[in-house]
């Protein structure tokens, strides 16, 4: 063994002696606390946390020097991290006390929740709105909807299942909508409010996402809570459409494509409230390629003033011929049959050559605006006030492409084109990753989202805004390196609602992860104060879909609860008196109940990281999940995912991974894996899997592992060191040997995650050292301890992780003998299709069920 392998292994099993797994009865939870609760009293759902401080114990190691499973000594003890200083602090006395059976916890009297009673998260509970209405006697401000999903599987045993059950309960669940969009206007009398929702699901028999609109409307007078009833039936439209309202509610704009003779033409479609008014067949028109309805590059709004339509197109295509043509077209250009014409990558294939467009609904005349400053590829398009002009994100061009899904840390400015001048200047800084424009509805200020260039490619954000008569720039919430367990970890958004702004042309509503939920934000934009107007503990997902006024449009679901449609009225102070569902079905999945693990790392101080348990209620010795996520600065969060909760339907209990470097938990914790994957995340990882296999509700002798891109190295780099642990394996599109380094459309992730010497530059190539230091961190290192039974799920358009990767796995696991099997689907790295993801899934469990039997 080389000196850096020898160094690595003992770092490794240094790391692993001083893991901790607690006798089951040792758990500190955060839950409803009656006044019989004790520290060790089982958890109720949702509000759960547990703190684990994760302290050195004497453990054993297996299979010959490879890091194993560390066995606890029969009553080990954590040590106790907090003492008792609250006592003496004169606010907290009252309706703050000590748990006798653990000194670590504080009991809240109004609030019944015990929680760390560390000073930093006592004072955090006590400035909660959740202790504020507790204090003053306030009830919930929520009202559930009630609509239930068939009661789950009985949990008999895994064995019991077959292919035909495992398909019944995916179509079941599958076909469960999700709210994607929404519209609100009003009557002329301003007394009635509509509500326009698109919603979206999977139809296993279609092979197909379909998409649906649903219309409500209530009452409305700015005191009494609303009352929402549908009106007629869901329609369907188009799942490639774009629909645009204008702002008086007088117009929509369709966007949809017709497929005739196998020949697909895109149109444009003007309607009022009573019918189409005009079509423009896009292909006819001739003036650009195809309209970009998804993705980065995707735009679709009506102008001010209504008479105008801006979207963002591929710039018309150049013909292409043969030397050997002999009659060549007029605008062909001879001899570029075959060349390359890059993408921006991974699910953004279409995405070449953006230009802006826009329809003068007049006339149907479209005027495209191409020639663009610095090269620059145009996006996020959007009207300036008063329609004198277009406000557009411009991605910087380089040697090549890089790709943009999933990647904030992309090199972009923001742009103004001035429509009568036809010139560009830039806002704001000019050296950041910049994205999502927004206005006040007075169109005096502009707020837009802004990150580091390069990095990690998931980053916490800063909300910026921009004076639009001065153009100065001034920050409303910056970025949080260090947050304290309760405390706002930052930002962590994909982009802004579309309409954002709240009627007082200072409020801007906002979700963001905070840890391993995602919250509800109001951000006042002249104070930079925050207020979480998700205050429901049984709620894991709170998304903005619009902002109409003072009217708050969001959905809400959990791990137990399927996504519904809440609509809430702004106060005064920028808060939320009252959700009203515009259902009155309830959401509840009968049968399954979730909580939140925190675990406390014994290499660092500070610094948390967080599991999801989601299990069937009242079960015990069930077969454990474990499921990092993928990225590696990416999150899981307790809202509806229909993998997870069709995995306990299924039988199982889940443990969804929220290692170190996962958003929602600060800068600094973020940045920490940089250059120490492979080790500190395998560590997270296998941490939370042995901690939670001491709980009564798992068999520990039934533990599999599943994941997806770098889940899928995580979950390669789990069965390597710890081969005896997990009974199967199953991942998607996994890395496994980093110093393949490519083909991929992000060059730069291997750069910065393997820790690599300086700045990742396009003409970065590593040399033998870089090669070495990244196949060290890869989980080949240890493929030839693998012995656990794998199954491959890999896409053959995937351009993040080649398909390489997972076949050089299966060929070495084959080849030795190890139970294999690989499944190949004509699909990219998400394997995001309907019928693949069905498939997966079935094929996944059945595999699991084989190897636990």
């Amino acid at each position: 063994m080389s000196e850096v392998a020898m160094s690595e292994s003992k770092e490794t099993l240094e790391a692993l002696d001083s893991i901790s797994v607690p006798d089951q009865d040792q758990s500190v939870e955060m839950r409803e606390a009656g006044p019989e609760a004790t520290a060790g009293a089982a958890a109720g759902p949702h509000q759960l946390v547990v703190v684990h401080n994760l302290t050195s114990l004497d453990g054993t190691l297996v299979n010959n020097g490879t890091p194993g499973i560390t066995t606890p000594s029969k009553g080990t003890r954590y040590r106790q991290r907090y003492r008792r200083e609250w006592e003496d602090i004169p606010q907290f006395k009252g309706w703050l006390s000590c748990v006798p059976e653990n000194p670590c916890l504080a009991l809240c009297k109004h609030c019944k929740i015990t929680f760390t009673a560390k000073i930093s998260d006592i004072k955090s509970h006590s400035n909660s709105n959740r202790h504020r209405a507790a204090s003053t006697g306030t009830t919930s401000i929520f009202k559930y909807s009630k609509k239930v999903m068939g009661s789950t599987v009985k949990s008999t045993g895994v064995p019991s299942l077959d292919a035909t059950n495992i398909v019944s309960m995916y179509r079941e669940l599958a076909r469960v909508p999700q709210p994607v969009d929404a519209f609100a206007s009003y009557t002329p009398d301003g007394r009635t409010i509509h509500l326009t929702t698109v919603w979206e699901s999977s139809d296993t028999e279609m092979g197909k996402k379909v998409r649906f609109t649903r219309h409500h409307t209530s009452a409305f007078d700015n005191q009494g809570p609303l009352s929402f009833h549908q009106v007629g039936h869901a329609q369907e439209v188009e799942s490639n459409s774009l629909i645009a309202i204008s702002n008086s509610g007088s117009f929509r704009a369709v966007l949809k494509e017709v497929t005739r003779n196998s020949e697909t033409r895109q149109y444009i479609e003007i309607w009022d409230a009573t019918t189409k008014l005009d079509c423009l067949d896009l292909e006819s028109a001739g003036v650009h390629g195809k309209v970009h309805t998804t993705g980065s590059f995707a735009s679709f709004q009506w102008g001010h003033i209504e008479n105008k339509l801006l979207y963002i197109a591929e710039r018309k295509p150049a013909k292409k011929d043969s030397y050997f043509t002999r009659k060549l077209a007029l605008d062909a250009e001879r001899g570029t049959e075959y060349q390359l014409d890059e993408s921006y990558g991974e699910q953004q294939e279409e995405h070449v050559s953006p230009v802006i467009c826009v329809l003068n609904v007049a006339n149907m005349a479209v005027s495209v605006i191409q020639d663009f400053p610095d090269l620059c590829a145009p996006a996020q398009a959007i009207w300036a006030p008063d329609d004198n002009g277009i406000v557009f994100v411009g991605f910087q061009q380089y040697a090549y492409k890089l790709g943009l899904t999933y990647c904030k840390n992309r090199h972009s400015k923001l742009y103004v084109y001035d429509l009568e001048q036809h010139t560009f200047c830039t806002i704001g800084e000019t050296d950041k990753a910049i994205y999502s424009p927004r206005f006040s509805p007075d169109g005096t200020t502009l707020v837009y989202l802004q990150s580091e260039v390069g990095g990690p490619h998931g980053q916490s954000c800063q909300l910026m805004k921009c004076s639009w008569e001065k153009k100065e720039i001034l920050l409303i919430v910056d970025t949080i390196q260090n947050p304290t367990s309760l405390e706002f970890p930052g930002l962590y958004i994909e982009e802004l609602p579309r309409h954002c702004w709240a009627a007082d042309n200072i409020t801007v509503v906002v979700s963001s992860n905070w840890h391993s939920k995602v919250e509800l934000l109001a951000v006042n934009t002249l104070s930079g104060d925050l207020i979480k107007l998700s205050r429901d503990e049984a709620v894991g997902r709170w998304q903005a879909l619009c902002i109409r006024d003072n009217i708050v449009i969001a959905s809400l679901s959990s791990l137990n609860a399927m996504p519904q449609v809440a609509v809430g009225v702004l106060t005064a102070d920028g808060g939320v008196n009252y959700w009203a569902s515009i259902d009155s079905d309830e959401s509840k999945v009968q049968g399954i109940c979730w909580y939140i693990l925190q675990f406390a790392p014994p290499d660092d101080s500070h610094q948390i990281f967080e599991a999801i348990l989601i299990s069937h209620k009242n079960e015990k010795e069930l077969p454990l999940i474990v499921w990092p996520h993928g990225g590696p600065h990416a999150v899981f969060h307790a809202g509806f995912q229909v993998w997870p909760i069709l995995f306990v339907k299924c039988g199982f209990a889940v443990l969804l991974v929220n290692y170190r470097g996962s958003i929602g938990f600060g800068d600094e914790n973020l940045r920490s894996l940089a250059g120490k994957i492979g080790v500190q995340d395998v560590f997270d990882v296998q941490c939370a899997a042995e901690v939670t296999a001491q709980r009564e509700e798992i068999n520990p002798a039934k533990i599999v592992i599943f994941g997806g891109s770098h889940g899928g190295f995580l979950t390669t780099h789990a069965i390597g060191q710890y081969p005896e642990f997990y009974k199967a394996a199953a991942m998607r599109n996994p890395v496994v040997d980093l110093s393949m380094n490519g083909p991929t459309d992000i060059p730069d992730w291997y750069w910065y995650e393997g820790g690599l010497a300086g700045d990742f530059m396009f003409d970065s190539l590593p040399d033998g050292e870089d090669l070495k230091n990244l196949w060290m961190k890869s989980p080949i290192r240890y493929a030839k301890n693998i012995m656990t039974p794998t199954f491959l799920l890999l896409g053959s358009e995937d351009r993040r992780v080649d398909m390489a990767q997972g076949m050089k796995l299966y060929k070495h696991l084959k080849a030795r003998g190890v139970p294999t099997r690989c499944n190949v689907y004509n699909d990219g790295h998400a394997l995001s299709k309907p019928a693949h993801d069905a498939d997966c899934f079935v094929n996944t469990v059945l595999w699991f069920k084989k190897f636990l039997a």
